[in-house]
Parts: C-alpha cells; sequence; structure tokens
C-alpha cells in the first residue's frame, strides 16, 4: 500500500510539474467583446473627422481637396504613403463662413503651415478656435468650437479593430486552410478593409492536431507577408510584428498595432 501510495505521489508531481491536465477554458466570446470594445492608442485623424459630421456645429460643408485654392502649400503638410494628412472643409458659399482644419505638419515644416493658417483665418480670431492634437494642427470656427474639439478627442481614437469579419467554418477552411474537425473551437475576425491587415484568431486544435494548425497558420501569415510586402509597409510591419503565443492550450495569432492589449483581452477571459 505504502508502495502504491509512493507512486501515486510521484505521478501526481510529475503532471504538476509539467501543466498536463492544468489547461482552462478561455470564454471566446467574452473575449471577443473584451477585443472588440479595444481602442486605438493613436490618433487617426480620419475618425476624428467623421465625428464632425454634425450641421449644428458646421452647417453645409465642401471639403477642400486642394489646399492651394486656398492659399496653403501642400508641401508644408505631411504625405504619408502618396496621401497627404489633412481635412479641411469649409461652409458652402460661406468663404469666411464655419470650417476646419485638421492636419499634421511636414518635418520641419509645423512654422510655415501655421503662417498659412493664420493667414487663411486673418479676421476670424474671435470665432477661432486653436489647438494642437497629437501632433496635428486644429483650427474650427463653429457654432460650438468647445463641443467640436471635444468630438474630436474623443472619436479620434478608433477601435483598434476596424470593419470586420467573423471567422465561420467556411473561412477557416477557404482562408485559413484549416479543417474544423481537427479544432475544437475557435474565434476570430479578419479586415474587410483592403487597405488593413488587422486580424486575430483563437484556436484550440484537437488532440494531436496541433501540429498541422500550426503548419496551415504559418503558410496563411507567410501570404500575408508576401501581399502586404508588396502593397503597404505599414500594413506589412503589422504582419511582421504579429503575436503568436499559447494561452491555455489555444493557439493565439494577433495582428495590430497593440497586440499585447488584445492578448491581456484574451488572459482576462480565462475560466477560473
Amino acid at each position: 500500500m505504502k508502495k502504491i501510495l509512493l507512486v501515486c505521489m510521484a505521478a501526481f508531481l510529475l503532471l504538476t510539474m509539467t501543466g498536463c491536465g492544468s489547461n482552462k477554458e478561455i470564454d471566446l466570446v467574452a473575449a471577443m467583446e473584451e477585443i472588440d470594445g479595444l481602442k486605438s492608442s493613436e490618433f487617426d485623424r480620419a475618425t476624428a473627422v467623421t465625428a464632425l459630421m454634425d450641421p449644428t456645429l458646421f452647417g453645409e460643408v465642401e471639403d477642400i481637396y486642394t489646399l492651394s485654392n486656398v492659399g496653403i502649400s501642400e508641401e508644408n503638410v505631411a504625405n504619408e504613403e502618396g496621401m497627404y494628412d489633412y481635412s479641411m472643409a469649409r461652409e458652402v458659399g460661406e468663404e469666411h463662413g464655419y470650417s476646419y482644419f485638421i492636419g499634421k505638419p511636414a518635418d520641419g515644416k509645423k512654422d510655415a503651415l501655421l503662417a498659412e493658417l493664420d493667414a487663411y483665418y486673418d479676421g476670424m480670431e474671435d470665432q477661432l478656435l486653436k489647438e494642437e492634437v497629437e501632433g496635428y494642427l486644429v483650427y474650427i470656427v463653429s457654432s460650438d468650437n468647445e463641443k467640436a474639439l471635444s468630438l474630436i478627442k474623443e472619436e479620434g481614437y478608433p477601435a483598434l479593430f476596424g470593419m470586420m469579419g467573423e471567422v465561420t467554418d467556411e473561412v477557416l477552411s477557404t482562408t485559413f486552410n484549416i479543417n474544423s474537425e481537427d479544432v475544437l473551437e475557435y474565434a476570430g475576425k479578419t479586415s474587410m478593409m483592403i487597405v488593413s491587415a488587422s486580424g486575430y484568431m483563437i484556436i484550440k486544435p484537437a488532440e494531436g492536431k496541433k501540429e498541422v494548425v500550426k503548419e496551415a497558420m504559418a503558410d496563411y501569415m507567410a501570404k500575408q507577408e508576401e501581399q502586404w510586402g508588396s502593397y503597404l509597409p505599414s500594413q506589412y510591419d503589422l504582419v511582421k510584428n504579429r503575436l503568436e503565443t499559447e494561452v491555455e492550450g489555444y493557439l493565439v495569432y494577433v495582428v495590430s498595432e497593440d497586440n499585447d492589449a488584445v492578448l491581456k483581452a484574451i488572459k482576462n477571459n480565462i475560466e477560473k
């Protein structure tokens, strides 16, 4: 009897040390809800501008697509991947009516851009609000400047993952080349925007299928690197700096601007 007890104790200690049988479940539904609620830490001008689509603030506005038409040099505005990083609009039919400008100066051009903006808004100082938000120059003339600025600051940090499509069995098979029979459960989303590589996958392989799943995901990520490497450098960097790890027996893959935040959200939903 004593010998049997010693063998049982040794087996228990071995299981404890190796972690066998210790994996806990992840509440995938709750994890996805938390991930979907994550906000980017990076200010996004395009998102901020959508918050200004309030006719009570600016009335009916027209976008200014050619800055030289209003005396501002495009060379003074940052250019990222072939696109000038600014948004400007003014009230239709009112050259000096309500308007806004949100733009990032090009390197070494901040003073020059400020001078041109000040010249454009000359004579409107009593109505004007000037601010710098995360490196962007903001000029506002509206019915409620403080409200407009508040909206910019609140809404300028978009969801970490934008327009996403949820991974289904069909997507799992056609996009990731993974047979649904090879996994016990999974959750994930891929971007629906052609300019975004962001996405995540959480997969619990079936017994004996871990390497099969890992190989399929490795192939998928290799294709992603090839695709984005010749398309958008910023998205290629996201793919190259992706997170690949294992949490409680689940394989985790994350391509985002804040992989640590996504991983934390997943771990927050490990069932006690």
